[in-house]
């Protein structure tokens, strides 16, 4: 069980904001990010992108774009693309971090599922939180980067309508190591 909360996105037209977070989009050559999520695809057609997380700006800025063989990041106009060429399942949770790391010029980004016959509590009197609640690594990939990533978005970060469920969503100041 990935939470019994979650935002509905499908619902939401992918021009239209569904949730505007507090926090400012904008990152200096002097810090890193990392960003964990929960999202569940709920689209069908192979062929579309949809903005995941990010902010407003028509140019510039900084948005995860997903596909359902990539997901893009867009840093103030330049992409950088994670092709994990894994088939998305509508409907399974899928856990991403995506680190900058500008002190040591890397951007990663990791994807997760979870192990349903560890995690769906439907054997009686088992517990989901009883089992080991082991996440399957689907998709890890590090890449180096030629100069620090900054933005300003002009606005703070926002959820858009994307054709996914999406909980636990988390903006951290330090990136998340891998033993973590």
């Amino acid at each position: 069980v990935v939470s019994k909360n979650y935002y509905d996105l499908s619902r939401v037209d992918t021009t239209n904001t569904a949730v505007e977070y507090a926090v400012k989009s904008k990152l200096d050559s002097n810090s890193n990010l990392a960003i964990s999520l929960w999202f569940s695809p709920q689209f069908d057609s192979l062929n579309n992108e949809y903005i995941l997380f990010g902010d407003l700006a028509a140019l510039g800025g900084f948005k995860i774009f997903m596909s359902a063989n990539k997901f893009r990041i867009n840093v103030d106009g330049n992409d950088y693309e994670f092709n994990h060429n894994i088939v998305l399942q509508k409907g399974m949770w899928y856990g991403l971090i995506l680190n900058i790391n500008n002190k040591f010029l890397q951007t990663s980004l990791s994807l997760y599922k979870l192990d349903q016959n560890n995690n769906s509590g439907t054997s009686a009197g088992v517990r989901p939180q009883d089992n080991s609640n082991d996440l399957i690594e689907e998709y890890t990939e590090v890449k180096d980067i030629t100069s620090q990533l900054v933005w300003d978005g002009g606005s703070n970060y926002h959820l858009r309508g994307n054709k996914t469920y999406m909980t636990n969503i988390r903006v951290f100041t330090n990136v998340i190591e891998f033993e973590q």
